[in-house]
Parts: structure tokens; C-alpha cells; sequence
């Protein structure tokens, strides 16, 4: 990875039924493998795989660079539990990102909100 690339690192914190993850660092081509293990932890500490009807809410306020590369790796996350019924939605998303969703045409699978207070309202119905 070039030096120029900050770490990422992502926090889960669990309440019952909703997960709250914040990313932080680069999460791009470089820092892909690192991310994958990362997130690919939270997913086992918490046995997202294993249970049904998580609300997830990912919040990439403290994120740098953002590629295509996670916009595939979420992609992968979301089609690998599709059948647990998990609602996902993000907050505080580069502009580079949402651009990417819509090149795209991935709205409808990735819900991006404003504000935490709109993508809770959604992910609680």
C-alpha cells in the first residue's frame, strides 16, 4: 500500500437488532484487502451471516479516499446476507461515492441518506 493512504479501520457498536459501523481512512484500491478483513470481522463478531433482520447503519464521516472498489466490496457484502432480510443504509458519503452509485445505477440497493436522523427513520420501518 503507498504511504500516501491512510489505514481504514471500521467500529461496530451493537444495540439488539441495529448495528451502527463507522469507517474511517482510505478505502480504495490499495486498502481493499485490509477493509475486506476488517469488515469480514465485524460481520463474524457480530454473526450478521447467521441472524435475520439487522438494521446496519455505516457512517463514512471520518473517510478519505473512496474508489469503485468499495462500491464493489459493498456490493459483495450485501448479495452474501441478501436472504437475511438486513436493511443497510449509509450517512456522511463522499460526493465521489454517491457518483459512483449512480454511474452505476445502484440507488435502489444502496440507500444513502443526509443525516443519521432520516437513514434511522428508514431503517426502523
Amino acid at each position: 500500500m503507498p504511504e500516501k493512504y491512510l489505514r481504514p479501520s471500521f467500529i461496530a457498536k451493537e444495540d439488539g437488532d441495529f448495528i451502527s459501523i463507522q469507517v474511517s481512512g482510505d478505502i480504495n484500491q490499495y486498502t481493499l484487502p485490509e477493509s475486506r478483513k476488517l469488515l469480514d470481522e465485524i460481520v463474524r463478531r457480530h454473526r450478521i451471516g447467521k441472524r435475520d433482520n439487522l438494521r446496519i447503519l455505516v457512517d463514512y464521516e471520518l473517510v478519505g479516499d473512496v474508489d469503485s472498489a468499495t462500491v464493489a466490496n459493498i456490493i459483495d457484502r450485501l448479495e452474501s446476507n441478501s436472504g437475511r432480510n438486513h436493511r443497510v443504509a449509509f450517512i456522511n458519503m463522499p460526493e465521489e461515492f454517491q457518483h459512483l452509485i449512480e454511474i452505476y445505477k445502484l440507488k435502489e440497493m444502496i440507500l444513502v441518506f443526509d443525516s443519521r436522523e432520516e437513514a434511522m427513520r428508514e431503517l426502523m420501518k
